[in-house]
């Protein structure tokens, strides 16, 4: 008996401890999930939404409460990014629940508030105001006087809305009244603002000048851009309703000039679009032109093709005016285009959110039926009699013999899911120099929740910190025409990891550059090199073999020359492959460089080279591919 004693001990201790630093990796995991959907939540939300079900799936396998709260609070935040309204609702009534039950009353006025602006944008205005009112009764016994106030103000934002002015005066005067006794001034900018909205929609628009003025001046003193840009372009709009063009293309100038100081590219064109529009209803096309023709610029580095078809549709109708029936018909080609590429994208983006959205139910779902098993089994192992230790200890093995056949099980499951997931998954690219490949990022997340699933959460942790790093770099660089080399190649050598990572050792690759290369003096632009070494692994990779990737720089004249060879089945094959599957298929990374060198070429004396050799042309002994670029670099000191 002494003896079995001690073997159960020796089997449950080890158990407690491996599950309690699993429990620990879980949660590291789930703040870094959440620290990085925040980071990139404001610029790229359908990402940080996939990273925040990602932690709600961790949580859920935790089942610890104030995880899943934490990351709901979040999912709410990146809902309402995405436009997605009745799902933001529902959340947000889940959080209510929660916080009713444990009468947190802080926490439950928050929410009436966030539930009312969510249905003043839903246009379900009186809604809005029933669970604002019930936000302000709440925040009346335990609010601050600011949080009160703001409830003040987003009811009187919801009666503008609802046409009903002589209330949202009543409201919003309430709470600029409040504001200026606390001295809160971003608060008192932005009343004003909106009381001169509600004058503007009365046509009264000498009292909308004079709002729009205070709250132009008091922005300026806390130094809000956003703010002073978006009251200039209120006033531009009052000076163009009021006929006085001039002062309106003023006013939009002075916003578009602080948008494009920002990098806020939405706000600068929404800015230049306005005059451009002023200019066309002055009857001076060709001014229309040049500002529409700068619009389409930045639209274009932007590669935001819904704010392309809108401008190349303005600028037909221009060309139309003019005369110019040419350059009408060949925007309106140029249009229809758009108009369609538009409209399949979104429909590949809704396709893929539900896909997404199904996997992440079936998901939750069987760690729901996991749980489910655990508790049977828990119940199952209190019952048991002291007296047949033995009988214990077989069944525990039984336990552990199907706990690893429905581990094996899901594997393969989702296995196959992500199979599907890597063939599918498809983001718009946002930014032109970023050029990191949306399906990458996906790729990356599923190998990340793959180590989850499996339990593997040391190598989940491992490379998901290879992973931020990587996503840190890119967001960093993409907002740099120029980095250093030494940037360049770290940034590289993380994606490089990554990939060698992901497809299990099947890569191997080497960063050679010559001595004479001082890799801080010297800068070139981000991220040249990654789409042709995804274009080696993606097309150049044998079925089952391995591939080697060599990349060199080396000082030529006034260039870097890079050189990236492989060893895989060469560009001549794969080329011939991907016709067998697709006509006309176009190298992705060919095209993006191509864009973009064409780019720079158009700013620089020293133009951009590049490359592409298939080696079986030079040796028919050897197969793979080699591109070399040529780079005009910038030297500093």
């Amino acid at each position: 008996m002494t003896l079995l004693i001690i073997y159960l001990s020796f089997s449950f201790y080890p158990s407690q401890n491996i599950q309690a630093q699993n429990r620990l990796n879980d949660t590291l995991i789930i703040n870094e999930l959440i620290d990085i959907a925040d980071s990139i939540l404001a610029n790229e939300p359908k990402s940080a939404k996939v990273l925040i079900d990602s932690a709600m799936v961790i949580a859920e396998k935790l089942d610890v409460e104030k995880y899943k709260i934490k990351i709901l609070r979040r999912r709410v935040d990146a809902q309402y990014y995405l436009g997605r309204y009745s799902k933001t609702i529902t959340d947000l009534f889940t959080l209510l629940t929660y916080y009713e039950t444990l009468k947190d009353t802080v926490n439950i006025a928050i929410v009436y508030n966030d539930i009312g602006t969510t249905y003043t944008e839903m246009a379900e205005l009186p809604l809005a105001l029933e669970y604002l009112q019930k936000a302000i009764i709440v925040r009346e016994e335990k609010g601050t006087t600011k949080e009160r106030t703001t409830t003040l103000a987003n009811i009187g934002l919801a009666y503008i809305y609802m046409e009903k002015y002589e209330d949202a005066h009543k409201y919003l005067n309430k709470a600029l009244t409040i504001y200026e006794e606390i001295n809160f001034l971003e608060g008192i900018a932005t009343v004003n603002s909106n009381i001169g909205m509600a004058f503007n929609n009365e046509s009264k628009y000498n009292k909308a000048l004079l709002h729009f003025n205070i709250s132009l001046k008091t922005y300026k003193k806390i130094d809000n851009l956003d703010g002073i840009a978006n009251t200039l372009n209120n006033i531009g709009l009052l000076y163009y309703y009021w006929g006085n063009y001039k002062d309106a293309i003023n006013y939009f100038e002075k916003s578009a000039k602080i948008r494009s100081k920002m990098g806020d590219s939405n706000g600068y064109l929404y800015a230049i679009n306005n005059i451009a529009h002023v200019y066309k209803k002055q009857e001076n096309y060709r001014k229309s032109l040049e500002y529409l023709e700068k619009s389409l610029s930045v639209a274009n580095k932007e590669n935001d093709k819904r704010i392309m078809t809108t401008i190349v549709e303005k600028t037909a109708l221009v060309y139309s005016e003019l005369g110019d029936y040419k350059n009408a018909y060949q925007y309106q080609l140029q249009y229809h285009d758009l108009y369609n590429d538009v409209v399949n994208t979104k429909k590949l983006e809704q396709i893929e959110e539900l896909k997404i959205e199904f996997e992440t139910e079936q998901k939750e779902a069987e760690i729901t039926n996991l749980k489910e098993v655990t508790r049977i089994q828990n119940e199952s192992l209190q019952q048991r009699q002291i007296i047949i230790f033995l009988l214990v200890g077989t069944l525990i093995l039984l336990g552990l013999i199907v706990y690893f056949g429905i581990t094996r099980y899901r594997l393969k499951t989702e296995q196959k899911g992500l199979k599907l997931e890597q063939q599918t998954l498809k983001l718009e690219q946002r930014l032109l120099r970023s050029q990191m490949n949306p399906h990458f990022i996906f790729n990356s997340l599923s190998v990340i929740q793959a180590y989850i699933f499996k339990g593997s959460a040391k190598e989940a942790a491992g490379y998901l910190s290879s992973f931020a790093k990587l996503m840190r770099h890119i967001l960093e660089n993409s907002q740099e025409e120029y980095i250093s080399l030494s940037k360049e190649i770290e940034t590289l050598e993380h994606y490089l990891r990554l990939q060698t990572i992901k497809n299990e050792g099947k890569i191997n690759y080497s960063i050679n550059i010559k001595d004479e290369i001082e890799l801080e003096n010297i800068s070139v632009p981000p991220m040249l090199a990654q789409p042709f070494i995804e274009n080696s692994i993606k097309h150049g990779l044998p079925g089952n073999g391995k591939i080697n990737i060599f990349i060199n720089y080396v000082l030529k004249n006034e260039f870097i020359l890079l050189s990236i060879e492989d060893d895989g089945i060469g560009i001549n094959k794969s080329g011939k492959n991907l016709s067998k599957q697709k006509e006309n298929h176009n190298s992705l990374a060919i095209s993006i460089t191509k864009s973009r060198l064409q780019l720079l070429n158009k700013g620089g004396k020293k133009k951009f080279n590049f490359s592409t050799t298939d080696i079986s042309e030079e040796n028919p002994n050897k197969t793979g591919t080699r591109i070399e670029i040529e780079i005009p670099y910038l030297e500093e000191f």
